[in-house]
């Protein structure tokens, strides 16, 4: 007599050998896997001046983010102004404030994926390429285009900051970390 559970005709889960197959139920509450745990990584606490220079530059871009759309009230004016345009008024704040708050809980998923160092750095290039569109922008196209980049890099510093705080913070100093961030946010 065959094995059962390496025939297809039966229609077991798995295959002989613990594998999944094609006929694997996606969600199997019998079959628990150490794929299915979650694992907690200890890492040695970050303390002293590192921690100052590691959140210090990431507080850094969570003003530069801050400051990028509220300064936007006091020159969308003269912006507008300047490319003739009155459409542009309202579309200078509204594009930053968009990509900003639909990439914040993309760069988070992105960082556990990819790291909190590689999402800041992304996030960097995207926040100062934006800003440098938007300085040498021509026309009311390429200034809007250059707020929505500046937008998905401004969100991304601001999410990971705060990602970046709590991995290297212990949670009884937790607050005091998030209210100076909070103070970074609130200067720009």
């Amino acid at each position: 007599m065959a094995n059962p559970a390496s025939s297809g005709a039966s229609g077991t889960a798995t295959s002989a050998n613990g594998s999944a197959s094609e006929r694997t139920p996606l969600l199997n509450a019998d079959a628990s896997t150490p794929q299915d745990e979650e694992q907690t990584v200890v890492a040695e606490e970050v303390k002293g001046f590192k921690l100052f220079v590691i959140l210090g530059t990431c507080y850094v871009g969570v003003f530069f983010g801050a400051i990028d759309s509220t300064i936007i009230a006091t020159l969308s004016a003269p912006i507008a102004s300047e490319f003739k345009s009155l459409s542009l008024l309202s579309w200078l704040a509204t594009a930053y404030l968009i990509a900003n708050a639909a990439c914040q809980p993309i760069s988070g998923r992105l960082t556990d994926i990819f790291g909190r160092g590689p999402g800041l750095v992304f996030s960097n290039i995207f926040f100062a390429a934006g800003n440098l569109i938007c300085g040498l922008a021509r026309d009311e196209r390429s200034m809007i285009a250059g707020r929505v980049i500046a937008g998905i890099g401004g969100g991304g510093l601001m999410a990971i900051s705060t990602f970046t705080a709590t991995d290297l913070v212990p949670l009884r100093n937790r607050g005091v970390i998030q209210g100076v961030g909070n103070i970074c946010y609130a200067g720009g």
